[in-house]
């Protein structure tokens, strides 16, 4: 046996899946390259330009020197910023001792699964959910237990259901607003499944990422606020990406009890060590600025939301539940799956090299009947990426004949 037969990589990464949005990202990039023409609605990236006061603390921190190393949770200006945000707009009381910036929340969420969870571990995630929270919970060696919800539940947890996964669990994970479906859990909704896992001993990461992205009258609720019982054992997970159109800054934080935001820190300080110390600049000017720049994408993200709900409810039978959060649609398109087109990866397969538009298919979300598309993009692409859509949809046979 040669050497290198004998150099595998580890075993654990047989069982995690790519990113199958960086994937496509990726894909439709080459496309372009190739020089065809490709819209992407696959993406979750913002396309507006990161507001200018942010951009000029960037400036001002390279000309200050500001760029050593800072405290590996933070600079405590930043951490002391965050808090006083989540007091101000989430009712939340922490200290920056129990806050971890990291380089973006994705960060946060793997400080926080290596910080909760042992090998054999059991994590609560409900389906349909980010493509990241299992592959990472399976990259510490633990196990994701998918809890599923349904479309004509608006994709809400039936509480019997999580009452009963979460028996024996570690940790359970709550993204609202949720990616992929846009589902907003209500008050009242986030105080029953507070009373569910006041009944559990176990962990709670709650996401909280597309907090400022809510339409239709809907608000968000952070769960340790609603139910502050549960504060001593919840990480609270955000970020300045999706509401502040700062993705590649990579800027994220967890709030913590000091217990767990102390282990966190000493995940993070044999990773990466501290996020950019540009960034921290930066995202102090976004905390603490006057956020006219956030309600104008709002408002730009409201009208977008219209735009694709209206355009997606005339194509005959396609279904989709209306977001009511973040910046996606989670429309079903199991009427056309069947026969050569197995599965929504075939059809967000075909729709790409086809009709040229970057769909998501949903088997990467845990549903295979439905594909995401993402309208954090010009209003003019949109209406050309939904009729390259209904175009191509209308023209692909349904199994089984008209009615099927």
């Amino acid at each position: 046996m040669r050497a290198d037969d004998r150099l595998n990589v580890a075993d654990r990464l047989k069982q995690v899946a790519p990113s199958a949005p960086l994937a496509l990202m990726q894909k439709a990039a080459s496309l372009r390259e190739q020089g065809r023409d490709v819209i992407s609605l696959g993406a979750g990236e913002p396309d507006f330009e990161t507001p200018r006061p942010v951009r000029e603390a960037a400036k001002a921190a390279i000309d200050g020197g500001k760029t050593h190393y800072t405290a590996c949770a933070g600079e405590k200006a930043l951490r002391e910023a965050i808090a006083a945000k989540l007091l101000r707009e989430n009712g939340l009381r922490y200290d920056a001792a129990e806050i971890v910036v990291s380089n973006g929340a994705k960060q946060s969420l793997f400080n926080a699964f290596h910080a909760l969870l042992d090998p054999g571990d059991v994590a609560v995630i409900p389906s349909p959910y980010w493509v990241t929270y299992p592959e990472a919970v399976r990259l510490v060696g633990a196990t994701p237990r998918l809890v599923p919800t349904r479309a004509d539940s608006g994709f809400k947890l039936d509480l019997g259901a999580l009452d009963a996964a979460l028996r024996g669990a570690r940790l359970f994970v709550f993204n609202s607003p949720s990616n992929p479906t846009g589902a907003v859990y209500s008050r009242d909704e986030v105080a029953a499944l507070g009373r569910v896992l006041a009944r559990h001993d176990c962990w709670i990461v709650t996401d909280e990422i597309y907090e400022k992205l809510v339409f239709d009258g809907a608000q968000h609720h952070s769960l340790p606020a609603v139910c502050p019982a549960l504060r001593e054992r919840t990480v609270v997970v955000n970020g300045l990406s999706k509401a502040y159109a700062m993705t590649g800054w990579r800027m994220g934080y967890a709030a913590a009890p000091r217990a767990a935001a102390a282990a966190m820190d000493l995940v993070q300080s044999h990773t990466t060590s501290n996020a950019s110390s540009i960034s921290q600049h930066a995202a102090i000017a976004a905390l603490t600025g006057d956020g006219r720049e956030l309600a104008a994408m709002a408002d730009a993200f409201a009208r977008r939301r219209r735009l694709v709900i209206d355009a997606l409810a005339k194509v005959d039978g396609l279904t989709l539940v209306p977001p009511q959060g973040a910046f996606y649609v989670f429309p079903d398109v199991s009427r056309w799956l069947g026969g050569t087109l197995r599965d929504a990866t075939v059809l967000c397969e075909r729709l790409l090299m086809e009709a040229g538009v970057a769909a998501v298919s949903g088997e990467a979300f845990g549903d295979p009947r439905c594909i995401r598309l993402s309208y954090a993009t010009s209003d003019e692409l949109l209406r050309e990426g939904l009729a390259r859509v209904a175009r191509f949809l209308a023209s692909l046979p349904v199994p089984g004949g008209v009615g099927a």
